[in-house]
């Protein structure tokens, strides 16, 4: 119940942080990063750094109170919720930290995706490059190199065939750079993993967009953020498998 409860209260936290990656990167491609509001100009993050500084759970800017960024309280209820998962499927205390990890990426980018249809590289190595660096740290304090091979072979089988899809103008190159952080999480896991939670992905953005066209709130050249549902599918197969054990 304690480890429970601090990892609730170090997720709301952090969701603040979440907050203020989003209103940074959550930008057309051309545009500077946001560090200021964009209606009143008031400096919000500092010069210099990626996003340290938090932002408001409320959403609006202390100076003209508009609302900017993600909806009040999003990312901190998902970061919060996403960490008590990542207890729940921890099976070591490095597995946790992983998890923990790959939340707040996750959620960061997933946020971003769906707002402006872009997955940021910055985020997606520095995901990447610390997912790795705390696996090669398990598999010297386990002393089985099996899993981080599996996982290295996952992500550029799966980083392959996302960029495949990219040549052929089906994804983005942000999805195929995110596959690669995905199947080495998943790859982790087990081959089985990396199935399913491909196969997840696909299953639940095409019932997405299956839903967007019978409502008539979208057509079927108009573009949709992929990354969340990549997200969601693996973060629901990792759930569940655990479930199973």
């Amino acid at each position: 119940m304690l480890i429970a409860t601090v990892l609730l209260v170090a997720g709301a936290a952090l969701g603040t942080c979440v907050r203020a990656a989003v209103f940074h990167y959550a930008v057309a491609v051309d545009d500077p990063r946001l560090r200021d509001c964009p209606f009143c100009s008031r400096p919000l993050l500092p010069q210099g750094r990626v996003a340290p500084r938090p932002l408001a759970p409320h959403g609006r800017c202390p100076g003209c109170r508009t609302r900017i960024g993600p909806l009040p309280a999003l990312p901190e209820t998902l970061t919060a919720l996403a960490f008590i998962g990542a207890a729940l499927t921890a099976r070591s205390p490095w597995s946790l930290v992983a998890g923990c990890w790959l939340a707040l990426f996750g959620i960061t980018l997933a946020l971003i995706d769906v707002e402006v249809h872009r997955l940021p590289a910055p985020l997606n190595l520095t995901a990447g490059t610390g997912l790795l660096l705390l696996m090669a740290a398990a598999t010297i304090t386990k002393g089985d190199a099996g899993p981080l091979l599996r996982a290295l072979i996952a992500a550029a089988a799966l980083g392959a065939f996302y960029l495949a899809m990219a040549v052929f103008g089906s994804m983005g190159l942000g999805d195929g750079k995110l596959s690669l952080v995905l199947g080495l999480a998943l790859g982790w896991l087990g081959w089985q993993h990396v199935l399913t939670g491909t196969c997840a992905a696909f299953l639940l953005g095409g019932i997405y967009g299956v839903v967007l066209l019978l409502t008539r709130r979208a057509k079927r050249k108009d573009p949709l953020p992929f990354g969340p549902f990549m997200i969601t599918g693996a973060a629901l197969v990792i759930l569940l498998s655990s479930c199973s054990v």
